[in-house]
């Protein structure tokens, strides 16, 4: 810390809210004594240093200089599974990572120290899960991934279950392995994955003294230097090359009439890598496929889009027949990683016959 206090303190302002924003900054200023005071704005993982000055009649001291890291604190896993059985999770796989364990060793294993896995922004990755359901019962396992690191399993899209398995000491859950996207808004760096395996039913995060077992793991969220595509309907992630269709994501059209036109779908694709999304095809949004015919692209997106934004495009439906019509949406780009280039997804509508 390079700073020296002068005058009777008065033109010292705090920061707004205490909140840390760039060195030698004045970040709390009092009159009055306090026990204690939390400053906002740090990065976990950061060491900081702070240096405490007091004024005494016309005299500052000198100062006390104190620094620290600091770090998140997640519920208390140590206490979670029991080891009473030997029920717990044997294999966790995601990208890269590849962990195995023969033996219950603890109800909670630290596994943070393990090399991280490289996730990019905006892709896609099967997680899988194996588990041992010391006999015959039913052994479920559920993930959860600490996207905006704010210390806790709590947010929307945290939360992942991967089913259950039966019989077995060494057996991949039913719902492995589960295709997780990284969310556009993930904060890049490190951060905290935690599996479970809990007997009869799933546990929660804080889960503690039961039939079971947790694990905690550390992920990395990058974000790519090149151009990384992603694809989003009624702000749900489309994965790239998906043939499976749902009104959730707006790849599904509602029934209508043959000959009549629907209202138009709207879509986002966006960019989260770091250089500029290239939209290179001709024409920009094709469709393909069984009954391509039956949908039009009625807004194009921007040909080039740049890092951390989107565009949007939209497609309607007019079915030449009955029953399902389905085509395919490609996108062709020039994105960097994760062989998306075409990004392709399936939609889907239902034309109805007059009455």
């Amino acid at each position: 810390v390079v700073f020296t206090p002068t005058g009777d303190g008065t033109n010292y302002v705090a920061a707004a809210n205490d909140s840390y924003s760039t060195a030698n900054q004045v970040v709390y200023s009092t009159t009055t004594g306090v026990a204690s005071k939390t400053i906002t704005g740090l990065t976990n993982g950061s060491e900081y240093c702070f240096k405490i000055f007091l004024r005494r009649g016309t005299e500052w001291t000198s100062g006390t200089s104190a620094c620290a890291t600091p770090s998140l604190i997640y519920c208390a896993a140590p206490v979670a599974g029991t080891m009473d059985y030997q029920t717990s999770v044997t294999n966790v796989t995601l990208n890269t990572l590849n962990n195995s364990s023969s033996t219950k060793t603890a109800g909670y294993v630290n596994n943070t120290a393990l090399t991280p896995t490289n996730l990019n922004k905006g892709e896609s990755y099967n997680l899988s899960v194996s588990v041992n359901t010391a006999g015959n019962w039913e052994i479920y396992s559920r993930a959860w991934i600490d996207w905006n690191k704010d210390g806790d399993f709590n947010d929307s899209g945290e939360e992942f279950d991967l089913g259950y398995a039966t019989n077995t000491t060494n057996g991949i859950t039913n719902g492995s392995p589960l295709s997780i996207t990284v969310p556009t808004t993930a904060l890049v760096g490190t951060t905290r994955m935690r599996v479970s395996a809990k007997f009869l039913e799933y546990a929660t995060p804080c889960d503690s003294g039961y039939d079971g077992e947790i694990e905690d793991y550390t992920i990395n969220i990058v974000q790519v230097p090149g151009a990384e595509i992603y694809v989003k309907g009624n702000s749900q992630n489309i994965v790239s090359g998906s043939t499976t269709t749902s009104s959730l994501n707006q790849t599904v059209f509602a029934i209508q009439p043959i000959g009549t036109t629907s209202a138009a779908k709207d879509y986002i694709v966006g960019n989260v890598g770091l250089s500029n999304l290239i939209l290179n095809g001709t024409p920009v949004i094709s469709l393909t496929g069984a009954n391509s015919g039956d949908f039009a692209v009625t807004q194009n997106p921007a040909t080039t889009i740049a890092s951390e934004t989107f565009s949007t495009f939209s497609i309607t439906f007019t079915p030449s027949g009955p029953g399902t019509r389905t085509a395919v949406v490609s996108i062709a780009n020039n994105d960097s990683t994760g062989g998306e280039n075409p990004f392709t997804f399936t939609i889907q509508g239902t034309g109805k016959s007059p009455e």
